[in-house]
């Protein structure tokens, strides 16, 4: 017996019908893993856009304190060089005025404001510590 046109038009029909279903399961299954995505994609937006926008922020600010260091650095190597060179006048008047007062038999501690030693030993210890960090300083200014 053959089955007629009617009956095979109906089973495929439903065959459609059944086809067309699962399509729909499907697409909404990557519909519903879509948007799951999407909203964990939102969740982590703000934290990625804020994490960015500081680390930015920072790279300003540091690049900014690299300037005030490179200025300070030049500011602080020209008032070296001139305190050195204010030393060395200094240690040599000194030594004129000490020569000079033994020669009279005076005491030259009497004749020089000695606190210009420790001055001069403070100023010195500042110098030395600035050209014992001078490597760490340049390397941050050439950053």
């Amino acid at each position: 017996m053959k089955p007629s046109v009617q009956k095979i038009i109906t089973k495929l029909a439903k065959e459609q019908e059944k086809v067309e279903a699962k399509l729909e399961k499907v697409e909404l299954g990557a519909v519903q893993d879509f948007e799951k995505a999407a909203e964990g994609f939102k969740k982590g937006k703000d934290r990625t856009e804020n994490a960015i926008s500081e680390v930015l922020k920072l790279v300003r600010d540091v690049m900014d304190i690299k300037d005030r260091i490179a200025q300070s650095y030049r500011k602080a190597e020209q008032l070296s060089n001139g305190a050195e060179e204010s030393i060395k006048r200094i240690e040599k008047l000194a030594e004129k005025v000490a020569f000079q007062a033994k020669e009279l038999g005076i005491d030259p501690k009497k004749l020089i404001d000695v606190s210009v030693v420790s001055d001069v030993s403070s100023v010195e210890g500042s110098i030395e510590n600035l050209k014992l960090n001078e490597g760490i300083i340049k390397n941050i200014i050439n950053i």
